[in-house]
């Protein structure tokens, strides 16, 4: 109680000293001061603040030479720019690129994900709500 009464009292003193026409005044054209300065200080700042413009020409960018793509083992030299794409695959592309998953390779595939969860559920906070 003793902090909210000498708040009360310290704005009353502020309110009876500002009272005064001529005291309301100055600090009114002292705040207005302090706003002004504020202002024209973030102006400045917007005004010369770096711009990220590009400042490269569209020139430099001109694809002069072959392009090369790296090599990695899972595409073969040539396929991307020798294959033709085609909306169906043929029988035997499908028999050489699609393999249907058996049911054993269904069983781990979700064994596996249930680890994974469980493993997840059991670093939550929650986790006594989620677990069964």
């Amino acid at each position: 109680m003793k902090i909210a009464e000498i708040l009360s009292e310290k704005i009353e003193e502020i309110q009876i000293s500002l009272s005064d026409n001529e005291k309301r005044k100055k600090v009114l054209i002292f705040f207005l001061g302090i706003l002004i300065f504020l202002i024209f200080i973030l102006i400045l700042m917007l005004c010369y603040s770096p711009k990220n413009e590009n400042q490269f020409s569209e020139q430099e960018y001109e694809l002069s030479e072959y392009f090369y793509s790296p090599s990695t083992p899972e595409i073969s030299d040539g396929y991307i720019y020798s294959r033709n794409p085609q909306k169906k695959w043929t029988e035997e592309e499908a028999d050489k690129y699609m393999t249907l998953p058996t049911e054993e390779m269904l069983e781990n595939l979700k064994e596996s994900n249930d680890i994974i969860i469980k493993d997840i559920l059991e670093a939550s906070p929650w986790k006594n709500y989620f677990l069964f």
